[in-house]
């Protein structure tokens, strides 16, 4: 099975969201252990525009709502 390559640096799959502990780990089974990890929002801007700008806030999920890019950039 593959997994991302950029969790290593990756705030999201390093760090627990303490208020929504089940939903960060489910969210990392799909997405940074999975086969989801090319649909990651994380994994999308870090490949394309470096790890350095990937917003610390930002959920796997969230591709849709990364305000800094317009919808018409994001092609997975």
């Amino acid at each position: 099975m593959a997994s991302c390559d950029v969790s290593g640096p990756c705030f999201f799959y390093n760090h627990l969201v303490p208020d929504k502990p089940h939903t960060t780990e489910y969210l990392r089974k799909q997405y940074c252990e999975g086969e989801l990890f090319t649909e990651c929002a994380l994994h999308w801007i870090a490949k394309t525009y470096g790890m350095a700008k990937v917003p610390k806030y930002l959920y796997p999920d969230d591709i849709y709502e990364i305000p800094d890019f317009e919808a018409e950039e994001i092609r997975l």
